[in-house]
């Protein structure tokens, strides 16, 4: 079990501003990936961006790399 920090008391909007951030990070190198991977990178991230703006609850663990 995992430590609470003090970016998991922020309120929800921020906490899903930070996801859509690091969401965006996740995908700033695509071009240098293989064509494969950056079709898994791009759906992982679509549907992590789905889920915040259909207000889903989501986590970083969504997206491998961004913790």
């Amino acid at each position: 079990m995992r430590q609470p920090t003090p970016a998991d008391a922020a309120p929800a909007v921020v906490q899903r501003q930070q996801l859509v951030a690091q969401a965006m990070e996740h995908v700033d190198d695509i071009e240098a990936l293989p064509l494969e991977e950056q079709v898994v990178r791009l759906g992982q991230v679509q549907e992590l961006l789905s889920g915040v703006l259909n207000n889903v609850d989501v986590s970083q663990l969504g997206i491998p790399g961004v913790g």
